[in-house]
């Protein structure tokens, strides 16, 4: 379980093979995010696959702003995004998660099958170049925050809008 303050620090997720499969993408990544979080430090949670590719690797990931940890739980991942000054993703679900927490969230894939958190919510994609990741977590760092809506039917009230047109139609 992590204790930390809210607005100091970056979460960050990775386990998408374009990510995290090929060595020399993986090793280029981490270098520039350890750039990135010796201006604000990096929480890591790490995935089982992928800290299986960086021991095959040899990707140690130390320095002083990453804070790699074990996978957390879904209510403490919860907690660590909402409590993070961004996040740093190539997960779908933790880019609807930013965008209804409206915590700023810099995907690291070509696309997203999310667009509403582009279009509405506070997520960009940046594509998988470690260079533009890296330009887009300092330009986060520095201010440049997306800012982003909750999507219209994002209320938390599907259930029963889902009930309704079940009691209409049969």
């Amino acid at each position: 379980k992590l204790d930390l303050a809210p607005d100091t620090d970056i979460a960050m997720t990775m386990h998408r093979p374009a990510n995290v499969d090929e060595e020399e993408k993986l090793r280029e990544l981490f270098e520039h995010n350890i750039e990135v979080s010796e201006k604000m430090p990096i929480v890591f949670p790490c995935q089982p696959r992928t800290k299986k590719r960086l021991e095959d690797f040899g990707i140690t990931g130390n320095a002083k702003g990453l804070k790699m940890s074990e996978p957390l739980g879904y209510l403490d991942f919860l907690k660590l995004q909402s409590n993070a000054n961004f996040v740093l993703t190539d997960s779908g679900g933790v880019q609807e998660e930013t965008t209804y927490l409206k915590i700023p969230c810099i995907t690291m894939r070509e696309n997203t099958e999310r667009p509403s958190t582009v279009d509405i919510g506070s997520n960009i994609i940046v594509g998988v170049n470690p260079q533009n990741i890296k330009d887009a977590a300092m330009r986060t760092i520095n201010g440049e925050r997306k800012q982003g809506d909750i999507p219209r039917l994002w209320d938390g009230k599907t259930a029963g809008r889902i009930v309704q047109l079940m009691k209409e139609h049969l």
